[in-house]
């Protein structure tokens, strides 16, 4: 890989001017580069690159109005695996507030909810039952909702 293959990623997701499509598989790129690095013991979580790509996915994140914002939440939690400096409550907090919140893209909802289900995020459970009751629920995010709940309460 190129040394500098990380840092032309965070230019393509942090230019709002490309396609959106193309800033989200930039983020998945992002979220599959920085686990290459580290399961090759070249990821140092405190240096230079590893926090440009953090802060790139934290900006991220706030795109709620694309599906950019579901993609930057999935990859930093996969990444809070083995970077510490990723701020896993942070993180819950904005997965919990994004699955209440109808007015948002509807992948990047979809990302929310799973989240909650992945991190166990009780904070979420009413919205997340608000979401199963809703007739008006799209049907994938209404799946999602009930998996989630499962796995706050426990289960696989």
């Amino acid at each position: 890989m190129r040394p500098d293959f990380g840092f032309k990623l965070v230019e393509i997701v942090r230019n709002v001017s490309n396609d959106t499509l193309l800033r989200v598989f930039a983020v998945q790129h992002l979220d599959l580069y920085a686990g290459t690095l580290w399961n090759r013991g070249r990821y140092d979580s405190a240096g230079d690159e590893a926090a440009y790509i953090r802060n790139a996915l934290t900006e991220a994140v706030l795109d709620s109005e694309s599906p950019i914002g579901g993609a930057a939440m999935l990859a930093l939690e996969k990444m809070s695996h083995f970077d510490d400096f990723i701020d896993v409550r942070k993180l819950a907090a904005q997965a919990a507030a994004y699955a209440g919140t109808g007015s948002i893209d509807l992948q990047t909802r979809i990302a929310a909810v799973h989240l909650c289900g992945t991190m166990r995020i009780p904070q979420a459970s009413q919205a997340l039952d608000g979401i199963i009751n809703d007739d008006r629920s799209n049907t994938v995010l209404k799946l999602a909702a009930r998996h989630s709940l499962a796995r706050i309460a426990g289960k696989p």
